[in-house]
C-alpha cells in the first residue's frame, strides 16, 4: 500500500513547510584539502550558497588545512532555503579558481533536531578534505521573545552590519 504523501516524482517526497527562524552557521576550518596547485599549497576559501545568496569567506594562502571561523546568520522561511551548499575553492592568481569539493547541509534535517556541533563533513567531488560546522536553529517565536526580552541587542550590531551587508 503505498502512502498518499510519496506520489510525484519517484524520490521524491512531499516538501513539509520549514519552521521560519534563524540558522546560525559556522564554518570553522577544512582539513585534508586537495593540493591543487602544481607548485606550493593550495589558498583556500569557501563559498555559502542558499538561494541567491553567495557569501565567501576569507582566503587563507598556502594552506591545505584552512581556519576561517566563518560564522553566518542565514533567515529560514516556511518555503526555504532548503539546503545550504559550501562550496570549498582554491584562489588562483591567474585562470580560474579551481574547486576542492562541496558539501550540502539539509535545513529541514537541522529543525529536526539533527544539528552540527563541530562536526566534520566530507567534501564530495574530491578524493580528501573535510570541513569542520557547527549548525544552530533558532525558531522565530524564540527570536520574538529575545527580543522582546531584550536579550536581542547581544550582538546586534554584527547582525546589522550583516543585514546591510547582504540585505537581510
Amino acid at each position: 500500500k503505498k502512502d498518499s504523501k510519496s506520489q510525484g516524482r519517484p524520490g521524491d517526497s512531499v516538501l513539509e513547510d520549514l519552521q521560519p527562524g534563524n540558522l546560525h552557521l559556522d564554518l570553522i576550518q577544512a582539513k585534508d584539502l586537495i593540493k591543487a596547485d602544481m607548485i606550493g599549497k593550495s589558498d583556500p576559501y569557501a563559498v555559502v550558497c542558499f538561494d541567491d545568496d553567495k557569501i565567501k569567506t576569507k582566503t587563507v594562502k598556502n594552506n591545505q588545512n584552512p581556519e576561517w571561523n566563518f560564522d553566518l546568520d542565514i533567515p529560514i522561511n516556511a518555503d526555504g532555503p532548503r539546503k545550504i551548499k559550501i562550496d570549498v575553492f582554491d584562489k588562483d592568481k591567474i585562470g580560474k579558481d579551481k574547486p576542492l569539493g562541496s558539501a550540502s547541509l539539509d535545513v529541514a534535517d537541522i529543525q529536526k533536531g539533527n544539528g552540527l556541533d563541530k562536526d566534520w563533513i566530507p567534501l564530495d567531488g574530491v578524493k580528501t578534505g573535510k570541513i569542520q560546522v557547527s549548525t544552530d536553529f533558532t525558531p522565530e517565536s524564540e527570536l520574538a521573545m529575545r527580543k522582546a526580552s531584550g536579550l536581542g541587542d547581544v550582538g546586534s550590531g554584527l547582525e546589522k552590519q550583516k543585514r546591510v551587508r547582504y540585505g537581510w
